[in-house]
């Protein structure tokens, strides 16, 4: 403290302005608020809202206000945070979110009837895989001596130009089937690849071979909904679950051969 603060807080004392239970200094009214005002903030909370991604420069040529007071007046008194759009597969149509709505009741319904017919569910899932892929730079390190050893070298290498699409098929107590094919599929070799799950069905899961009440749960894909396809379940006796388009996180078993 400097001695001129002494002297000044000497004279408080003395003079009774200042006691021990008072030592802070008393609050200044200071200059009034000109810029955060609730006037100003209610007109640029009427910009934001007719146009979400404006920006704090724009807000500022409009209202005349400075950067920083508009930036203050977002962040703390309209306590607004400015955020990117978070990506999505697809925006929904209302008819297909209704669809997604009835199809998620649907389920609720099944469940409710049927606490165990998450057992019956067989899941249908495909990807795309290269016959190769190239080894990463974090894959190819290796341990050498400083000042002794040589950098190792790798050619580098593409990634390959051919890919096979796995079709996986399974429950809650594992993979059933597992078909590799080449080349886009039609709706008579998807047939041909249900009658090869039928059979696996047949080997791995007799219990649902023997009463016939598997549910098959797979995208609303135009070979999976084909009427070539629709007559074989319908053949099969074995019923296709309630699958809402565009909604492939809406699976029972999902995520289990990733977390396998």
């Amino acid at each position: 403290m400097s001695k001129r603060s002494v002297r000044r807080w000497w004279k408080d004392f003395n003079d009774g302005t200042r006691t021990k239970d008072s030592i802070s200094d008393k609050k200044s009214t200071g200059r009034p608020r000109t810029a955060r005002t609730d006037e100003n903030a209610a007109v640029i909370l009427e910009h934001v809202t007719a146009d979400r991604r404006v920006s704090v420069a724009q807000l500022s040529e409009e209202t005349g206000l400075s950067v920083s007071s508009v930036h203050k007046i977002l962040r703390k008194d309209l306590k607004m945070s400015h955020v990117c759009a978070k990506f999505v597969p697809r925006l929904l149509s209302p008819e297909e979110k209704t669809h997604r709505m009835l199809s998620c009741h649907e389920w609720i319904d099944m469940v409710a009837a049927d606490p165990d017919v998450i057992k019956r569910v067989i899941t249908g899932d495909k990807s795309w895989v290269w016959l190769y892929d190239p080894e990463t730079k974090m894959e190819s390190t290796q341990w050498v001596r400083r000042h002794v050893d040589s950098r190792p070298k790798k050619a580098l290498r593409e990634r390959s130009t051919k890919k096979l699409m796995i079709l996986l098929f399974f429950d809650i107590n594992g993979i059933i089937h597992l078909e590799y094919v080449q080349g886009t599929i039609k709706s008579e070799d998807y047939v041909q690849i249900l009658m090869h799950l039928r059979d696996q069905i047949h080997v791995k899961r007799p219990a649902l071979w023997r009463s016939h009440d598997w549910i098959l749960l797979d995208d609303n894909a135009p070979v999976h909904t084909s009427d070539e396809t629709m007559t074989f379940h319908r053949q099969v006796k074995g019923m296709r679950g309630p699958h809402p388009p565009y909604s492939p996180y809406l699976a029972p078993c999902d995520f289990f051969y990733s977390q396998s």
